[in-house]
């Protein structure tokens, strides 16, 4: 009996991969989809998506939980997140770029390229700028700034608009501290432009995102919207604030303040397997001059925070990473790992969920170094405990153990996080008829702990 559900097992697992690549390796794909699905309901997450790039090209994608409730729409490999401050490693790239063709130079300072501006030094350097060391205050911490953009949703803001109505004093003189700022890259965003002739988006697009053939990447206002994008769910964000979790799509779709102010510093959108492809190509491909990956790489010594040129320095389990979070809303992270030559991209589509984040960013991570493909059937259904079949279902669903584990109890959950069945532990068949059709999780407790697996019902 144990070897008919162990074969049940691998059938599902090359099944359940419906949302990775189908070229790695079927296991892992299932594994990390698996912690997905496990996460999304232990952290109480809305959604996320998520990417992993191995070093011979293959990329595993997946995602969990929801885009929106009506219509029901689970977040698969295909949606869009916007990036949010993952964008300034784009940026950095294309001005790395022109100092390697010897179109500007990062010791320039800013007065060579822009006019002057009320509260920025026009010394300052352009270095100093991507390094975040400028003294420049962060136009995003004036205290009016969301509800001076959410007030008029539909203006489109200029640079000077921006700078004039938001940027107060500097902070320290330049060269001197280290304070983020996402005013240096909607200055450097107008470098680019006067350096070139062309909006930084589109130098962006000319020179990393149609080379690289990231055919996901959008900015918003200034491109076309391309859905599918997850939606966003908040409790507010900048509208009606409160404790219910709203759908805001409508709201974000629309709002060309909130992409035109962001800019350069932020209004990027892509998939987690764009976003994965990115990273690991800025860190590893001809894109850039190694003397400008290095450069890229020189972290400022005025802050014990490790950040380079558009790049931030972070360690994970001890393992050294380089990439860059991001948050507009939705919050991700992606990073190149060069010990182990991969890169991870993992994003939610639920506000203030940072922790969530860090969490399975680390959990991924952590399945991924300790994984070692299963030398037999047994190997692998031990490590998952059990199947739930059929998968999708209609009338029932049956819970099967692939080894000798007493179950204690079974709860059915909706894409909402909600228990909407709890049954005591049993193999024998489990009616779902009175289920709606959509994505569910049986959540099963044994003595060995609690494990998840996702099911449809259709």
């Amino acid at each position: 009996m144990k070897t008919i559900f162990t074969r049940l097992f691998l059938l599902l697992a090359i099944l359940s991969a419906g949302t990775a690549s189908a070229q790695i390796d079927d296991q892992l794909a299932f594994l990390l989809q698996n912690r997905l699905d496990v996460l999304t309901i232990a952290t109480n997450t809305k959604g996320f998506g998520a990417a992993l790039r191995t070093p011979d090209g293959t990329i595993w994608a997946g995602g969990a939980g929801i885009s929106s409730i009506d219509p029901l729409d689970s977040i698969n490999a295909a949606h869009r997140f916007p990036m949010g401050s993952i964008s300034k490693t784009l940026l950095s790239a294309c001005l790395l770029q022109l100092q390697d063709e010897g179109i500007l130079d990062l010791d320039d300072s800013l007065h060579q390229y822009l006019p002057a501006y009320n509260n920025v030094d026009p010394n300052i350097t352009l270095r100093e700028l991507l390094q975040h060391v400028s003294g420049v205050y962060n136009y995003t911490n004036n205290p009016g700034f969301l509800s001076t953009i959410s007030a008029d949703p539909s203006h489109i803001w200029t640079v000077e608009e921006v700078l004039d109505s938001f940027v107060l004093a500097p902070i320290f003189i330049p060269g001197t501290d280290y304070s983020y700022t996402n005013t240096g890259f909607v200055l450097l965003g107008e470098v680019v432009k006067q350096a070139t002739g062309h909006p930084y988006y589109e130098e962006i697009r000319t020179r990393l995102i149609e080379p690289l053939e990231l055919n996901s990447f959008f900015h918003p206002t200034y491109e076309p919207w391309e859905e599918p994008v997850a939606h966003l769910w908040t409790k507010g964000f900048t509208w009606d604030p409160g404790n219910q979790l709203e759908d805001e799509h409508d709201k974000i779709k629309s709002w060309d303040a909130l992409w035109t102010s962001a800019g350069a510093a932020g209004a990027w959108v892509g998939t987690p397997t764009d976003i994965a492809e990115w990273i690991y190509q800025l860190h590893t491909s001809d894109l850039l001059s190694q003397a400008s990956v290095n450069e890229m790489r020189d972290w400022t010594s005025l802050s014990n925070f490790k950040y380079g040129l558009g790049a931030q320095h972070l360690t994970f389990q001890g393992l050294a990473g380089w990439g860059h979070t991001g948050g507009i809303g939705y919050i991700s992270y992606a990073f190149y790992f060069p010990d182990e030559d991969i890169s991870l991209v993992v994003q939610t589509n639920e506000d203030l969920k940072g922790s969530a984040v860090s969490s399975v960013f680390n959990s991924l991570l952590t399945l991924y170094r300790n994984y070692e493909p299963a030398t037999s059937a047994k190997e692998q259904s031990e490590e998952l405990n059990f199947t739930l079949f059929p998968n999708p279902a209609s009338d029932y669903i049956r819970i099967q153990p692939l080894q000798q584990v007493d179950l204690s109890r079974i709860e059915l959950v909706n894409s909402l996080g909600q228990t909407v069945q709890a049954v005591p532990a049993t193999t024998e068949p489990i009616d779902i008829s009175a289920l709606t059709p959509g994505v569910y999780y049986a959540r099963v407790q044994s003595a060995s702990g609690e494990f998840v697996r996702k099911f449809v019902v259709h």
